[in-house]
Order: C-alpha cells, then sequence, then structure tokens
C-alpha cells in the first residue's frame, strides 16, 4: 500500500511540473530550459534518494526548495508567495516526498496576482515538525475542479500520515473567504 500511495505521488507532481515548463516554453521564457534541469534534479531525486523508508529531513527540505524554485518561474510577481524554514534539520529524518502534495495545492489552486500573501512556512522545533501553507483561491481553480482529481493528493498524504506517523500527526484544512489554510503537526 505504502508503494502505491507513494507512486501515486510522482505523476500528480510530474503533470503539473510539465504544465508549468509547457507555459514557460509558450511565454517564450528564458527560464524554460533552467525549468527542465531543476525538473530533472527533482526527477532524480525522486528515482534515486527515495527508495528508503526515511531519508533525512535536509534532504527532503532541499528537494521542496528546489520544487518551490521550479513552480515560481512561473510567478510574474513572487512577491505573493513567502517561503521560509525555521529550525535546524539536522540529523532528524522524514518520509520521502511528503511535503511536496501540500506544497503542489499551494501553486494549482493559488491565486498569486492579488494582495493576498500565499505562505509556506515549515517549523522545526528538536522533534516537533509544523507545515502551514495558506493561499487564496483561484476563482477558476474552484470551477474547474472535477470531483475525479479533487483532494487526490491531500487523501494521499492522510494515508500515508496514517501508516507511517498513527498517533504521531494532526493534519488540518481548512476554506474560509477564499483563503485555503492546511496545517501538518508531526513528531518526528
Amino acid at each position: 500500500e505504502l508503494a502505491v500511495l507513494k507512486l501515486r505521488i510522482s505523476p500528480h507532481f510530474l503533470f503539473n511540473t510539465l504544465n508549468n515548463i509547457r507555459w514557460l516554453v509558450r511565454s517564450k521564457s528564458e527560464l524554460a530550459e533552467e525549468a527542465v534541469m531543476k525538473l530533472s534534479q527533482l526527477l532524480r531525486y525522486i528515482l534515486y534518494q527515495t527508495n528508503q523508508e526515511k531519508i533525512s529531513l535536509e534532504k527532503e527540505l532541499d528537494n521542496l526548495k528546489d520544487y518551490v524554485a521550479l513552480q515560481q518561474m512561473r510567478l510574474t510577481d513572487r512577491q505573493n508567495l513567502a517561503y521560509t524554514v525555521e529550525g535546524s534539520a539536522s540529523g532528524k529524518i522524514i518520509v520521502p516526498l511528503l511535503f511536496i502534495p501540500l506544497v503542489e495545492n499551494v501553486f494549482k489552486y493559488g491565486d498569486f496576482n492579488g494582495p493576498f500573501q500565499n505562505r509556506i512556512v515549515i517549523k522545526i522545533d528538536q522533534e516537533h515538525l509544523h507545515v502551514l501553507t495558506e493561499n487564496q483561491i483561484l476563482k477558476s481553480a474552484t470551477e474547474k475542479k472535477s470531483e475525479e482529481e479533487s483532494g487526490i493528493g491531500l487523501a494521499n498524504i492522510k494515508k500515508r500520515l496514517m501508516l507511517h506517523y498513527p498517533d504521531k500527526h494532526i493534519l488540518h484544512h481548512s476554506e474560509k473567504d477564499g483563503i485555503f489554510k492546511l496545517e501538518l503537526e508531526l513528531i518526528l
């Protein structure tokens, strides 16, 4: 079951990233080549670094940083996204590919054109990890979102958390006034 859940992450991530690269190519952006290179690094990470049950939190956060940088390439105004990591990841381990589906939804359904400050915040405090994502929901995203694709990434994360961190996590998400907020608390 874990292997199946892990495999569901890669295609979802890959489709979204390829769509972003297509947008860069269509816009004749000079960032298209860099985006292909970043995608190559991310795929290399997924193929070769995530076959262990747990990996270093530092590696996972480095991978997430690359993913966020890749996604930011399509944004014209980077002021509408704050990405921060606080605390030390040194010596801590985590299951691989846990963060990408959480962060992916910020980019897939987030509105980066308004004044709202979309946020991705990761705080590490000794053996606790707190992840917060907050984004203004793109109006067209709520109209396009089919029931079939709705919540696949979130459902996958819930299952993975139950299997890897039973009784060691809390996952909350809410939508209010056009803002989607997700919080994950995890005992490492």
